[in-house]
């Protein structure tokens, strides 16, 4: 990957590197997810984090919903629009 410069505003552009644009665009999808979770939960519970291990076989209870609305995100973001 190069260090070319990615528009970030009309009005500036700012040498970034693409992997840290990448991974902004990766934090912001996972950030706005976790939020659509949230939203569709009914009522005032919240989402419950569980301490899990990589070796467990066990899987967080909201797992599969997160990576499905991961999969559903729609962001114009740092290096295009998805």
């Amino acid at each position: 990957m190069s260090g070319r410069p990615i528009l970030v505003d009309v009005w500036v552009c700012i040498p970034l590197q693409v992997e840290a644009a990448l991974m902004y665009d990766a934090v912001h999808t996972v950030v706005n997810a976790i939020r659509q979770l949230q939203r569709a939960r009914p009522g005032p519970t919240r989402l419950r984090v569980a301490n899990l291990s990589c070796d467990d076989l066990r899987a967080w209870s909201h797992g599969s919903s997160l990576y499905n609305f991961i999969n559903m995100a729609s962001i114009s973001s740092f290096v295009g629009s998805q």
